[in-house]
């Protein structure tokens, strides 16, 4: 009967042990989840800023191409008339 009782509260333990490891592994899950959370977050952020720079530079190009466009053609206008 001590054998038994004895696997009966071996078990009891190892069970109990089992469950605090889990709780363990949960509370690790929920940390990491947050922090990916987190880096997902500055991700985005980041990924914004680098699309309205992007945009911008595009934008400024767009703007000198134009300006050299007209410089271009105002020194052909001006040539023609000398």
């Amino acid at each position: 009967m001590i054998h038994i009782c004895f696997l009966s509260e071996l078990k009891n333990l190892v069970e109990i042990d089992i469950l605090d490891q889990m709780a363990s592994l949960n509370q690790d899950l929920v940390n990491l989840t947050r922090a990916l959370d987190l880096k997902n977050k500055q991700l985005n952020v980041t990924l914004n800023e680098l699309k309205s720079s992007q945009a911008s530079l595009i934008q400024k190009e767009q703007m000198a191409g134009l300006g050299r466009l007209a410089g271009g053609m105002l020194m052909k206008s001006t040539t023609l008339w000398v």
